[in-house]
């Protein structure tokens, strides 16, 4: 969506060098998602202590694994989709970290290269 703001140039200045971005736009977008996470994150504290859950984790795991069981059958089927729920929230945990370092924003032959260094040096 366009839209047309005005917006004090220091604060864009300050903007662009906290974010690290090149351009206006992404900085104001990286600033706009970060306010959100940070008011969504604030509601959800506000509800501390005032949500009480009466089951423990080892009960609510059990209560999951029955129910994966019943509707998946066998227990080989039930370990595999128990790995791969731990491999996707592993997936999760990388993804997080790797936007944290701010890995997440190499271009595609940027990754291409570091696939092909890393598969390099795997032979030798």
């Amino acid at each position: 969506m366009r839209v047309t703001v005005e917006i004090p140039d220091n604060l864009i200045d300050d903007l662009l060098k906290v974010t690290g971005e090149r351009t206006k736009t992404r900085a104001i977008c990286l600033a706009i998602k970060d306010y959100i996470f940070q008011k969504r994150k604030e509601k959800l504290l506000s509800l501390s202590g005032k949500i009480h859950f009466d089951l423990d984790w080892k009960e609510m795991e059990e209560i999951e694994l029955k129910a994966t069981r019943k509707r998946l059958g066998s227990e080989e089927t039930v370990e595999k989709t128990i790995r791969r729920s731990r491999a996707l929230a592993a997936l999760k945990k990388m993804q997080k970290k790797s936007m944290k370092s701010k890995l997440n924003r190499l271009t595609d032959s940027q990754i291409r290269s570091e696939i092909r260094a890393v598969r390099k040096a795997r032979r030798q």
